[in-house]
């Protein structure tokens, strides 16, 4: 469990069937940043791509990673950061409460929570070991700018972890902004625990307890 001055962040009660979940989000992103240039139409061609690029860069960097556990965090942010529509993520997360926050407490939470998702995802790289990823067909919706895209994480002895990942098309590329992993949702998970936090104490107090 990671707490950030009493605040709680992820659901540990998946353990690392939830942290695994969070890895494969990371291979839905990883190729996007490189396929950017070419505008990627289908999320389950960048899916599936990702997935073979991930679990290669992460063997070829195992060394790396366990004599330097920084680099897994700069690897993140360099990587998988400028995929995620983290402006559109704060908004969700924090709901009623965005038009609530000054707009300098909306740019100071927005960035402890790339901070948040940067250390989840770093944490997620321990938690692989060769795992399978396959992906099913993507659901868009009627207009063809959002899409769902379901993936099993095959898991030796146990039942798979399903993780429905929500892409939208923004800026002429597939960017991720929420996923359900066995049933949780991120954004929701998220928007519960800070909701609670700034009933209690209040927008500045959250704000003070996001890593920095």
């Amino acid at each position: 469990m990671r707490v950030y001055k009493n605040i709680t962040i992820g659901k540990v009660a998946l353990g690392n069937r939830f942290l695994l979940g969070f890895l494969a989000i990371s291979s839905l992103v990883f190729h996007s940043l490189a396929a950017a240039a070419a505008a990627p139409t289908d999320p389950l061609g960048v899916t599936k791509t990702a997935a073979t690029e991930l679990t290669s860069r992460l063997t070829q960097d195992k060394t790396v990673i366990k004599e330097h556990p920084e680099h897994v965090e700069k690897l993140v942010a360099e990587v998988l950061l400028p995929i995620f529509d983290t402006n559109r993520m704060a908004k969700l997360v924090l709901a009623k409460n965005w038009k609530k926050a000054t707009p300098s407490q909306q740019e100071a939470f927005t960035l402890g929570f790339e901070k948040i998702l940067i250390r989840t995802y770093a944490n997620a790289f321990a938690a692989f070991d060769g795992q399978e990823i396959v992906f099913l067909t993507p659901k868009f919706n009627k207009d063809g700018s959002k899409a769902i895209v379901r993936s099993e994480i095959k898991m030796e002895g146990s039942a798979s972890i399903i993780v429905d990942y929500r892409l939208r098309y923004n800026d002429s590329q597939w960017m991720v902004y929420d996923a359900v992993i066995e049933g949780v949702g991120l954004v929701k998970s998220y928007r519960s625990q800070f909701a609670d936090v700034i009933r209690q104490k209040g927008m500045a107090e959250l704000i003070a307890s996001l890593p920095s």
